[in-house]
């Protein structure tokens, strides 16, 4: 619920911003509401029913591929009729939404911790830490021109916002085939596969010069969903 409340008073501090600074503050608040990834995959591994885990939660991100399809699309389409600030004041009714629906949620149990571990236990474990520290580097590597693509793309490359939006449709959709795809691998293999569409999204975005490479880009890029 905090996280829910916290993107909805974040985006509303974004659409009404008039400055840099409040809009970074903003902007901010909505990063906080990343603290969310950990209660809601614990919620969905308990509500699973028959499902395994892998498949509940590929599945969930799947349908939040689905749900953001058409998002970009529209945000393209209103920021070049009107501006960006009515992108975020639609937005904003969405996440009012959003948030009804989730207060009315059915509590899930909260699976107790096992009493002979510590919090910090597992930090004993080298092998798992240098694992982690691994994936870490290798998903913020290939993470980072994500972010920075709309931006190279609308000043580097000379595409209109709804263009963007467009390939950013294409990229959620590919979000939601590559989640019910991979989500029947081994975790392994889906991260390894998820990775190198990354690396294809940047190689691809850099030395592109025409709309189908960006296509083909947007395609790989839903690998940073996957993980």
């Amino acid at each position: 619920w905090i996280s829910w409340f916290t993107g909805t008073f974040a985006t509303l501090l974004m659409a009404l911003a008039n400055s840099l600074g409040l809009f970074i503050t903003g902007l901010f608040f909505y990063t906080l509401t990343g603290s969310v990834i950990a209660p809601t995959n614990g919620y969905i591994s308990n509500a699973r029913g028959d499902w395994s885990v892998g498949r509940a939660l590929s599945f969930f991100m799947g349908m939040f591929g689905a749900g953001s399809t058409i998002g970009p699309m529209i945000g393209g389409l209103l920021a070049d009729r009107f501006s960006l600030r009515e992108v975020y004041f639609f937005a904003l009714g969405i996440f009012v939404i959003s948030t009804l629906i989730v207060l009315f949620i059915r509590d899930q149990a909260v699976t107790p911790a096992a009493r002979e571990h510590t919090p910090f236990s597992v930090l004993r474990n080298r092998a798992f830490v240098w694992t982690l520290a691994g994936i870490f580097l290798l998903s913020f590597s290939s993470y980072l021109p994500f972010p920075l693509s709309a931006t190279f793309l609308e000043n580097e490359r000379g595409l209109l916002l709804t263009q963007i939006g467009q390939l950013g449709t294409l990229g959620n959709a590919s979000v939601m085939l590559l989640n019910l795809i991979l989500g029947r691998l081994d975790p392994m293999s889906a991260f390894i596969l998820a990775q190198t569409g990354m690396l294809l999204f940047a190689g691809l975005i850099s030395r592109g010069n025409q709309m189908l490479w960006y296509a083909l880009a947007f395609l790989f890029s839903a690998g940073y969903r996957v993980v």
